[in-house]
């Protein structure tokens, strides 16, 4: 059956919607994108500062894994959102996001503040996609930056919604892939055919530069309803990314945002004129100083790493071994408290199952003071205090040097030097396991970013 397709631009469609409305010839058509533009548009207008939590599954899969994951999607009905990514190539992060005058800023759980700087410089490693809130909806549905055609009905997930297909072109287009730059995007929007509250949108790169190894880029966006000060908005409820490269290889993000909830007033807003970044952080007294660069620091990790529950951006947390004495009378005491994260907990499955885990610890605090960090991890010892299930139960103590590459025999070996400063990378040779507290490292510090 041909369709007729009619075209109109989003601009056009705010600067008449009293008129048009008032037109008792106006199509029902026009009429439904209408309401659905003018609900979008007020939700990004109206909707408080807010945060939302951010847990993101990242896979790099080949054929048989994505063969694999289809299995789980048709079982589900569903030829997306298979729901959980096989653990054997799952990567956990789990973020905060803040949504505040429209901007998007991100932080680690349990972090003291929340800054402007680009997502995968936070993350440090892997595709990352923002823009999920609030960019792509102003571009298609605010900034005028589509042209719109008109589909009609369609089945979204077994439900009958309304549909739209649209184009953005490359002059307009504010989409950037990184290492490839802007590109043109076109794609698609849902909506519920009774209220007009909008449902699903995708977005797929067009155009890509066939030297980029990159073949497609697509993201689908599923929107929910969730109750702010103020009122019902529009926020994203799941997303998904999908990389597919030139070596067939995909990589792909699957991201839940969950427990949404006004932004709490126990924090300060603030500008830091010096960094020109925007930021958020909670009011702490502490005195600063700085640890001179080659300090040696013999730490014991004081956090369980679980592969079942750890992931990227878990808190973690160790001790000094020893006391540290600097050049300058300062004494880094037996037990001051070094923090972290979790940078890397990536699982890899060719060859023996193992896990490259990578830990920065960014501060040192004892008495009210408070140091950054940047360390360089050099020396790892287990002392018998990693576990895993089988057979094999406990294993013997092992010294390892950071950047020796050793055999699989190993349950824990060191992982070769790149280019990831501040971040301690080590693999662990087994599908479970829990490093248990009481770990030995030594770390040097280097030059602070």
């Amino acid at each position: 059956m041909m369709q007729m397709m009619v075209r109109w631009s989003i601009a056009s469609i705010f600067l008449g919607i009293g008129a048009l409305y008032a037109q008792s010839a106006i199509s029902d058509e026009m009429r439904q994108l209408i309401e659905v533009q003018h609900q979008v548009r007020l939700s990004l207008e109206q909707q408080p500062n807010h945060t939302c939590r951010m847990i993101v599954r990242r896979a790099r899969l080949g054929k048989k894994a994505r063969e694999r994951l289809l299995k789980l999607a048709r079982k589900r009905g569903s030829e997306r959102f298979s729901a959980d990514l096989p653990p054997d190539v799952q990567d956990v992060v789990e973020l905060e996001v803040a949504v505040i005058d429209g901007k998007e800023l991100y932080a680690f759980p349990d972090s003291p503040r929340f800054e402007e700087r680009p997502l995968e410089e936070i993350i440090g490693f892997g595709s990352v996609a923002t823009g999920d809130f609030s960019a792509h909806l102003r571009s298609i549905f605010v900034n005028g930056a589509a042209r719109i055609e008109r589909f009609g009905s369609d089945d979204l997930d077994g439900r009958s919604a309304l549909r739209w297909d649209y184009k953005v072109s490359l002059f307009r287009s504010g989409y950037q892939i990184a290492d490839i730059g802007h590109t043109a995007y076109d794609g698609s929007f849902w909506a519920d055919p009774e209220t007009h509250q909008l449902l699903r949108l995708d977005i797929e790169a067009v155009d890509i530069p066939m030297s980029a190894g990159v073949t497609e880029v697509v993201t689908q966006i599923d929107y929910q309803r969730v109750a702010l000060s103020g009122g019902s908005f529009v926020t994203p409820r799941r997303a998904q990314l999908t990389l597919r490269l030139a070596s067939g290889d995909e990589n792909r993000n699957d991201t839940e945002f969950l427990d949404c909830k006004d932004f709490q007033a126990e924090s300060t807003l603030s500008f830091d004129d010096l960094s020109d970044r925007f930021y958020v952080q909670r009011v702490e007294s502490f005195q600063a100083f700085e640890i001179p660069v080659d300090t040696r620091l013999g730490v014991s990790l004081q956090t369980p790493i679980d592969s079942k529950i750890s992931r990227v951006g878990t808190p973690i947390e160790a001790r000094l071994t020893r006391n540290v004495n600097l050049d300058d009378g300062t004494r880094l005491p037996k037990g001051a408290r070094l923090t972290g994260r979790l940078r890397m907990f990536a699982r890899y499955t060719d060859g023996t199952p193992r896990t490259l885990v990578g830990i920065e610890f960014t501060e040192l605090t004892f008495g009210g003071h408070r140091a950054p960090l940047r360390l360089k991890l050099e020396r790892i010892t287990t002392n018998q205090k990693i576990s895993a299930d089988g057979p094999e139960g406990s294993f013997s103590s092992q010294t390892l040097s950071v950047g020796v590459m050793r055999g699989y025999r190993d349950f824990i070996e060191s992982y070769p030097e790149q280019d990831t400063p501040g971040i301690g990378l080590f693999y662990v040779t087994q599908a479970e396991f829990v490093i248990q507290p009481g770990v030995q490292m030594t770390w040097r510090t280097i030059p602070l970013p």
